[in-house]
């Protein structure tokens, strides 16, 4: 199985163990992730941000792909493979949520290898054979999961304004993606500029404050707390900033 999913996944005690955007390191039950997010749908910012993906920020015909094979030696015909394919797809939603949303690739092949020999499987057989494949389907997606990074501690940092303007410019995730890094006081803010779409992250017209948590590392004010990086070269120049710095990085080049 090859997980890359845009919403949550959920294990078998209703606790949520991977989601976009995770609070202190925690994502919360099932049930208070599906509350905060139809608590927010009347904000355009909040809204699916911890609960499946932007569709307006389409990158193709999919953005999120599960690919799942079910595997069995019972020698089964088409239909029966078909029916298994079926099933194990629609329990898997139990742990990957949202599953096949409009512009996933979500996808599973059910094959047979054909070598048992015996009786031919009966109408209860095949039902134990999807319960059991369903679960080991669960397991599957929940055995995926990377080891998160540690976050970089948390320190009072005050950063001087000279180190502050040495930061100050436009950084791009892509083309018709530019942020502006800006002074707000003694501190730092961060935009989405032009025309380009908003993020999980950033917004256009809404300016997000930057806290220094530690050198070249700052909080995105919100209730989320991501991260932000600021990359340099080996000369110490600033040559670009990474959000959610670890294993799923966002990274922007400085212009």
């Amino acid at each position: 199985m090859t997980v890359n999913n845009g919403g949550l996944v959920v294990d078998r005690n209703g606790q949520v163990m991977r989601c976009p955007h995770p609070i202190d390191g925690h994502c919360g039950s099932i049930a208070e992730v599906i509350s905060a997010h139809l608590a927010s749908l009347g904000n355009t910012k909040q809204a699916r941000a911890d609960f499946g993906n932007n569709r307006g920020n389409s990158q193709g015909l999919t953005r999120h792909t599960t690919i799942t094979v079910v595997m069995t030696n019972k020698p089964l015909p088409f239909w029966a493979l078909q029916r298994l394919a079926v099933q194990v797809h629609t329990s898997m939603a139990r742990g990957d949520q949202p599953l096949a949303e409009g512009d996933d690739g979500d996808t599973l092949f059910a094959v047979t290898t054909g070598k048992s020999v015996g009786a031919t499987i009966s109408d209860e057989d095949m039902d134990n054979l999807g319960i059991l494949a369903s679960e080991t389907a669960w397991d599957a997606i929940l055995a995926s999961l990377p080891l998160l990074p540690v976050k970089t501690p948390r320190t009072n940092i005050v950063r001087s304004s000279l180190a502050l303007d040495g930061m100050l410019g436009h950084y791009a995730f892509s083309p018709d993606a530019i942020a502006e890094i800006r002074r707000k006081g003694s501190a730092l803010e961060i935009e989405l500029t032009g025309h380009a779409n908003s993020s999980n992250y950033l917004s256009v017209g809404h300016p997000a404050l930057l806290t220094a948590v530690a050198t070249d590392e700052f909080e995105i004010v919100g209730p989320r707390e991501d991260r932000l990086h600021i990359d340099r070269d080996a000369h110490g120049t600033v040559i670009g900033i990474t959000i959610n710095p670890g294993l799923w990085p966002v990274h922007a080049t400085r212009k």
